[in-house]
């Protein structure tokens, strides 16, 4: 699993189209599985990744916030019940697909984030790679998740910023479980 982690991290040679920014790999595939196309839910519903025919990535939906964050697109949104706000700007995204050992890999990159509730926010930048096995009826992946990034706590008196704390900072990507997730669409 980990080649398959490290090829998606260096492999950044090979595009599918220029509309959409998602980079996809395909090991021993001319194709994206069209079967694997489609809409992904993770069983705790914190999760949600939209394949198209091509491989690229529609939109994902990620715990942090589970907000819907198209790849290339900076995603911005008011939280009323706090007079909060969000942005969430995307970075790299990836999706591997190896059609040998069905294999399916992929990283969403969030550069950079910032959501606010009343006097508190957190801002910072992650990467999270999924990398599993899909079950031969294409309807299950297991996936191993890791992630990497540094998350900042900030405290506002009013509009002074009083103080930030570390909350997380993994410059290297750490296991954080399995999710699993199961195509609905």
């Amino acid at each position: 699993m980990l080649k398959y982690l490290l090829f998606i991290l260096v492999s950044g040679l090979f595009l599918t189209g220029c509309a959409n920014p998602t980079k996809v790999v395909l090991e021993g595939n001319e194709s994206f599985p069209k079967e694997v196309a489609g809409v992904w839910v993770s069983e705790d519903k914190t999760w949600t990744i939209v394949f198209e025919e091509t491989g690229v990535i529609e939109y994902a939906i990620i715990p942090l916030g589970e907000v819907r964050v198209q790849p290339g697109k900076t995603t911005r949104f008011s939280i009323p019940k706090y007079e909060g706000k969000g942005i969430y700007e995307p970075g790299d995204w990836q999706v591997a697909y190896s059609s040998e050992s069905r294999e399916l890999s992929v990283t969403l990159e969030l550069k950079h984030f910032y959501q606010d509730v009343g006097n508190h926010a957190i801002e910072g930048q992650t990467t999270d790679y999924l990398v599993g096995r899909l079950y031969e009826d294409n309807k299950t992946w297991i996936a191993d998740l890791q992630s990497s990034g540094k998350i900042e706590a900030l405290i506002f008196d009013g509009w002074t910023l009083k103080e930030r704390k570390e909350m997380i900072n993994n410059p290297e990507p750490e296991y954080r479980g399995k999710v699993v997730f199961h195509k609905v669409n």
